[in-house]
């Protein structure tokens, strides 16, 4: 290259005949010139130095080799505009070349660069997107929206979209079944865009879709009269936001919706998605307390976690005791409820209580719900938890990781140690043998 020979005879005035410099940036280049692939080319593609970028750019359009797309779309962006130049015209070698799944796979890169403040890219974005979708691969391809990659998905569905590749309909439908939320959303919001005879149908099937936010943009749809009735149905609907939505649409006051809500437990013929929606909820309504009592010896593990959570929010002090026993539950539902109650409620625990669940604890995630819990409480019985919780076998990786992240996390509480917390971290320290963390980094912390 004729600016390397320009440097080299510069810096050989400079420095004497030979550079370490021009030598090192030499050695470089023919580096990026001699890729034997494309791991070794996105290394030079990657380079700190603009020439051998530019290098590398110009190889990559000569090679055509797919893996090395991700990285020529940075270069696209580069801050160097000849690297930034080649790239761009790598980037249209492939197209010339008719590499359509190489382009179509980088998609969402290639969207990005819209959003780039260095240069202005819509343009050239724009040339690249309009090809894919003219292709003859971008039907067939977008007639299936079921890409593994969700951002591939979305940049497919509006492509089709913008360049009416499907009719609007074809196009909403394959949107909906999407694996994609977000793919299934846009979709979703085209539907105002239907006439009203094929509107209705696609509101009628989202209405009982197993997607919340999809029943939720159903309603948002229909008429505002046809919208307040409709929403009585879903006054106990899973999706949270939903629920809201039609809480506020229907018209019912605080006390008609929890009147609501205990008819709901109270119906044998309640589906057990809303009676479960009713049981979290009845910890908002004090008259609910005697029939959430009937709930906590059913059979079903899902039931009586809701209904204990919900009455330890109603009257906290009555059930502590009943949710540190369930702390250390075998049934899963009922240890998260329990975890959950004890952090709302800022229930205290005490050191004996510590080491009680230190030996109680039978299961990994068990093991987990507890270290969090402590972290929640205090940095000093978080730390004296994980001693505790290390000899064991099947808990000292979890441990151990736990360890880290509390020296990561050191610096964000300042709460200094208790006569009791120094006592118990003193007693459990001996049990650590430095597998995580270094013993003197430790002491270090703790001294």
């Amino acid at each position: 290259m004729a600016v390397v020979q320009f440097l080299k005879s510069w810096m050989a005035k400079k420095h004497g005949a030979k550079s370490p410099y021009t030598d090192w940036l030499q050695h470089e280049i023919n580096a990026a010139r001699n890729a034997g692939d494309a791991a070794a080319l996105n290394i030079s593609l990657a380079h700190r130095n603009g020439f051998v970028r530019e290098e590398a750019v110009r190889k990559a359009a000569k090679v055509l080799w797919p893996d090395t797309m991700p990285l020529l779309l940075e270069r696209v962006n580069d801050w160097v505009p000849q690297v930034a130049a080649a790239a761009e015209n790598a980037v249209l070698a492939f197209r010339d070349a008719d590499d359509f799944s190489t382009l179509a796979r980088c998609l969402p890169q290639l969207d990005a660069l819209r959003q780039c403040r260095r240069r202005d890219h819509a343009a050239f974005v724009q040339g690249i997107e309009d090809w894919v979708a003219a292709h003859p691969k971008f039907l067939p391809l977008a007639a299936t929206l079921q890409i593994a990659v969700p951002k591939i998905s979305r940049r497919l569905f509006a492509l089709a979209s913008a360049h009416n590749t499907l009719p609007a309909s074809e196009l909403i439908r394959l949107g909906l079944q999407s694996r994609d939320v977000m793919t299934a959303k846009l979709a979703s919001q085209r539907i105002t865009q239907l006439p009203e005879n094929e509107r209705a149908g696609f509101i009628q099937s989202a209405l009982s879709a197993k997607a919340g936010w999809l029943r939720l943009a159903a309603l948002r749809l229909l008429p505002a009269e046809e919208g307040a009735l409709k929403a009585s149905d879903y006054l106990l609907d899973p999706y949270t936001t939903c629920r809201e939505w039609c809480e506020k649409r229907c018209g019912l006051s605080e006390d008609e919706l929890k009147a609501f809500r205990r008819a709901a437990l109270e119906n044998p013929q309640t589906s057990s998605a809303r009676r479960l929606v009713a049981l979290r909820l009845g910890g908002r309504d004090a008259l609910a307390a005697p029939l959430l009592v009937s709930y906590l010896d059913d059979p079903r593990p899902a039931y009586r976690a809701a209904a204990l959570l919900s009455l330890a929010r109603l009257s906290p002090a009555d059930y502590e005791s009943r949710l540190k026993a369930a702390l250390t539950s075998p049934v899963n539902a009922l240890a998260r409820a329990a975890a959950q109650g004890m952090r709302e409620l800022n229930i205290a625990v005490t050191m004996p209580e510590w080491h009680s669940y230190a030996f109680t604890v039978m299961t990994e995630a068990g093991a987990r719900r507890l270290l969090s819990l402590a972290r929640f409480k205090n940095k000093w019985d978080h730390l004296g938890f994980i001693l505790e919780l290390y000899p064991h076998p099947l808990f000292k990786p979890v441990a151990g990781r736990a360890l880290v992240e509390w020296v990561r996390g050191f610096n964000r509480a300042g709460t200094s140690m208790n006569d009791a917390q120094r006592r118990w971290i003193a007693a459990v320290r001996p049990k650590y043998d430095g597998a995580f963390v270094k013993n003197d980094s430790l002491d270090f912390y703790i001294k």
